[in-house]
Formats: C-alpha cells, structure tokens, sequence
C-alpha cells in the first residue's frame, strides 16, 4: 500500500504542476488522480479521506470544464 500512496502523491504533484502553468491535461489528469485515491480510500475503509478528495474531484473537473470554454 505504500508504493500505492507515493505513485499517487507523485501523481497529484504533477496534476498541480500541470495545472499551475495553464497545460490543457492538468484538470484532466487531477481529476483521474483524485478518483483513484477515493477509490484507494474505499478499498482500504479509510472513509475519513473520501470528503475531502471529493471535493478536490469537484475542483478539477470544474477547471477541466472552464477550461474548455476558453477553446
């Protein structure tokens, strides 16, 4: 579970990163990263967790799709 909880940190580094310069796949892959930690979260009953990513879900598809309109 360990190399599971690093590849995904990894990951959501890189989804901000992208994010923070303007790329097109930052929301994209944020939103990706935050559906495999809630579902982390779920497979290891650490429901606490599940809210808060949620919600971090919420904000990537919400720039994913704002970012859609300035196309």
């Amino acid at each position: 579970m360990f190399w599971i909880e690093i590849f995904l940190s990894i990951w959501a580094l890189i989804a901000i990163r992208l994010l923070a310069q303007g790329h097109k796949l930052g929301p994209l892959v944020g939103w990706v990263g935050q559906v495999l930690w809630v579902s982390m979260w779920i497979f290891t009953e650490q429901y606490g967790f599940i809210l808060i990513d949620t919600g971090l879900a919420y904000i990537y598809l919400e720039a994913y799709f704002r970012g859609k309109g300035r196309c």
